[in-house]
């Protein structure tokens, strides 16, 4: 799917050809690109069977959909590559982020600078960049992929199931040349691959053998032709004489590859025993921090609460346990962490860098759906409270809720009602839960607040608001008088308000807008989850809007919420809620 925005940027182009940079309907074709077809502007590749892409541009983003038996070799992209409906596929690209979702039976060789996700993708090969034509150099520094590590082997896979989706290799296939060349391992701009015993230079239209092996084929084959015409000419003796000098050629071959054995297990030799040294280093560093933090702890005793609970490998800390360094990003408190949009919240942040503090009514299930096991759960710390145990007369903040807050610079609210009457219902959580959160928020200096609601709050005839106020106790009365709560605290407040929520992967076609004019409509929890991410900038405080999963027109601005520059500009030309008069 190519969204609003890409379409407008294909349109607006006014140095390329429109149909250089969408490419769609293709079969059985070699397709080419060269420097200045696409010249930094979004692109698509849209159907296609058996087809060889050969893209040897500066892209800034580019998604590929419903592509099968094809090979694919994409130049440097600034932004996202999105893989989509890809089957029996290979791939080579360099981008700044990968996503993939219902692929198959795809190999992807990859330079990537953040972790790659893939979703509902099955067979999946993955393997280190492997790419080259003349020019790469400098495209790859017009895309910003220069001095950072290569992590396409840091793979995350939000696929529902404990089933291996993936692997991963060490070493590239081959060398695939853009446009039939292959320069010094000085010219790659990210460094020349390993490549596989036998894989060689796979130029424009090439076949998938090694260079060296076909170059020996074609010798022998040379040598075998000469030897028979000078064997018609010349007698006896000097054929033997010819057979002898044929057999010390492959003696002397045979004793170079060995040799070319012998050094690689030594460069593999030394190559370990570097990876060794460096894994010892990271230990040391480890049990040193690990002193540092034993002792801080000690310093701190009397001082600060020692409230420690164990579940299932899951620590509650009180904020004063949490060690913090200078120039890491700072602590966020999630509320409603354990429902299953907080899942996603509290994932997208913890994959961006920050310290992730998950507010939740129980630990139990805490333990349970943020396992110590999982890489990006590891270090996030679980408080246990409940938003309704709050007296607006007492004021009295439960010790949970406090320790929650405690230290956490930014704070994202996506509690929401879990039954009709009782502690969990609409009247209690939305509102009396929001003004207990906003105490604590107060009294623990938030800088800034994240509040998701729902479209649909300020239209109390709006048919949609009216079903959910008949089924849920006023629901969407009580998140839009939450709403008035938050941005009347006195603290920078960003509100968003999505359409119905899905379980489905997250989408580079997300519409944006103010008013509450939507209608209808839906978005995968990870795409708000995306959203809400990058809601702490300074460009967004103080807004208020409505977001969707759609391409179809209407008000507002389609993005792609990891094209995050392009979202601060939206963020930037919004209305305030002042403007708004929301409050």
């Amino acid at each position: 799917v190519v969204s609003c925005t890409q379409r407008s940027r294909i349109e607006e182009a006014t140095m390329v050809n429109r149909d250089d940079i969408l490419m769609k309907n293709k079969s059985n074709e070699k397709v080419v690109r060269v420097a200045g077809q696409i010249d930094g502007n979004a692109s698509a590749i849209m159907k296609a069977d058996k087809c060889e892409f050969l893209i040897c541009d500066y892209i800034s983003q580019i998604t590929v959909d419903k592509v099968t038996d094809s090979s694919l070799f994409i130049g440097p992209v600034e932004g996202s590559i999105f893989l989509r409906n890809l089957e029996n596929c290979t791939v080579t690209c360099a981008c700044g982020q990968l996503r993939t979702r219902d692929c198959k039976n795809v190999t992807i060789h990859l330079y990537v600078k953040t972790d790659p996700i893939i979703e509902a993708s099955t067979n999946m090969t993955f393997r280190p960049f492997n790419g080259y034509y003349k020019g790469i150099e400098e495209h790859a520094k017009k895309a910003g992929l220069f001095g950072n590590p290569n992590v396409y082997s840091k793979l995350y896979d939000f696929t529902p199931t404990d089933e291996v989706h993936f692997s991963v290799e060490e070493k590239a296939k081959n060398i695939w040349s853009g446009d039939g060349t292959a320069e010094a391992d000085s010219e790659w701009p990210f460094g020349h691959p390993e490549v596989e015993e036998g894989g060689g230079v796979v130029g424009v239209g090439g076949e998938q053998d090694g260079g060296e092996a076909s170059a020996e084929r074609e010798e022998t084959e040379v040598e075998g032709k000469q030897a028979e015409k000078e064997g018609e000419k010349q007698e006896k003796p000097q054929e033997e004489k010819e057979e002898t000098k044929g057999e010390e050629k492959e003696e002397k071959k045979e004793e170079k590859k060995e040799e070319e054995a012998e050094e690689k297990e030594e460069t593999k030799g030394e190559r370990e025993e570097k990876e060794e040294k460096q894994e010892e280093k990271q230990e040391d560093k480890k049990e040193e921090e690990k002193q540092e933090e034993v002792e801080e702890k000690e310093e701190a005793k009397g001082e600060a609460s020692e409230a420690t609970v164990n579940v299932d490998d899951i620590e509650v800390k009180t904020a004063a346990e949490v060690p913090s360094s200078e120039g890491e990003k700072p602590t966020v408190v999630v509320t409603g962490a354990t429902g299953k949009l907080g899942v996603e919240i509290v994932r997208q942040l913890a994959m961006e860098g920050y310290k992730v503090r998950a507010l939740c009514r129980s630990a139990d299930k805490a333990a349970r759906v943020f396992p110590s096991s999982h890489r990006h759960f590891k270090k996030v710390e679980v408080a246990v409270g409940e938003l309704s145990n709050y007296s607006e007369e007492s004021g009295v903040i439960e010790s949970g809720v406090r320790e929650a807050f405690a230290g956490c610079k930014y704070a994202v609210f996506c509690h929401g009602a879990t039954s009709t009457f009782g502690k969990g219902s609409p009247y209690n959580v939305e509102v009396v839960g929001t003004k207990h959160v906003m105490a604590a928020a107060k009294e623990a200096g938030i800088e800034h607040i994240v509040y998701v609601t729902a479209v649909g709050v300020m239209r109390p005839f709006f048919f949609i608001t009216i079903l959910l106020n008949l089924m849920r106790w006023k629901i969407m009365t009580h998140k839009r008088t939450a709403e008035k709560i938050v941005m009347s605290s006195g603290i920078p407040c960003t509100v968003v308000r999505p359409t119905g929520l899905t379980n489905k992967g997250a989408v580079s076609n997300v519409r944006i807008s103010q008013g509450d004019r939507v209608s209808g409509g839906s978005i995968p929890r990870a795409s708000v989850a995306q959203v809400c991410a990058t809601a702490f900038a300074q460009e967004a405080k103080g807004k208020t809007f409505e977001i969707t999963a759609t391409d179809k027109e209407g008000d507002g601005f389609v993005f792609d919420p990891l094209n995050r520059s392009q979202l601060l500009q939206h963020y930037s030309e919004m209305k305030t809620n002042e403007e708004l008069a929301l409050y």
